[in-house]
C-alpha cells in the first residue's frame, strides 16, 4: 500500500462537486484524510473562484491506474475535458504525491504545482506538514513558511465535510 495525496478543486457547483468527488474517492479507496477547504481566485482565466483542498489515502494500485480512476471520477462528476486546459471545471483531481519518495517526470510526480501555488501547498501542509517534499528536501510546513503567500492569496472557507476517515460502508450513504 502507498499513501497518496490528491488535490481537489472545483469552480462549478463547488460544494456539490467536491462532496460528490470525495464520496466517490471514499467508495473506491476507503478512508480519506481531508484538509480544510480554501478559496482562491482563478489564475490565468476569467472564471469563478475555486474551492481547493487536499486528501490523503492509501492505494494498492500504481500511479497510472490511480490517475485513470481519478479521471473516471471527474467524468462522473460532470467534468468535460476540452481543448482549453484552464477552462472552468466541476471537479479537478490532481495526483500530487505518490508515496514519499517517488519521482516520475512522465507522471508529473511530485506535482510541479506544489511549489508554485498556495492553493496546492497549503492544504497539503495542513494534511501532513512534516512530510518531506522529494525534490526540495524540505517539510511541507517549511515550504509553506517560506512561501510567498501575500502574492498568492487564499482564504479558508467553512465547509461541512462528512467524516471520510472510516472505511467505506455502503450503508454510510
Amino acid at each position: 500500500m502507498q499513501q497518496v495525496y490528491v488535490g481537489v478543486a472545483s469552480n462549478v457547483q463547488r460544494e456539490n462537486s467536491i462532496r460528490a468527488g470525495l464520496t466517490l474517492l471514499h467508495e473506491r479507496f476507503g478512508a480519506l484524510n481531508v484538509s480544510p477547504v480554501y478559496e482562491s481566485h482563478a489564475y490565468g482565466i476569467h472564471a469563478p473562484a475555486f474551492f481547493n483542498l487536499a486528501v490523503a489515502f492509501d492505494v494498492s494500485c500504481g500511479p497510472l491506474d490511480l490517475k485513470l480512476q481519478m479521471r473516471e471520477i471527474e467524468a462522473i462528476c460532470g467534468r468535460v475535458r476540452g481543448p482549453m486546459a484552464t477552462a472552468a471545471r466541476t471537479l479537478d483531481l490532481d495526483l500530487l504525491l505518490y508515496g514519499e519518495r517517488m519521482i516520475d517526470k512522465t507522471l508529473n510526480l511530485p506535482h510541479a504545482e506544489i511549489t508554485k501555488f498556495a492553493f496546492v501547498l497549503r492544504p497539503l501542509a495542513d494534511l501532513s506538514g512534516s512530510l518531506q517534499h522529494p525534490l526540495t528536501g524540505l517539510s511541507l510546513d517549511e515550504m509553506w513558511t517560506r512561501f510567498d503567500a501575500l502574492n498568492h492569496p487564499i482564504w479558508q472557507v467553512p465547509f461541512d465535510i462528512p467524516d471520510f476517515n472510516q472505511p467505506f460502508m455502503a450503508a454510510d450513504f
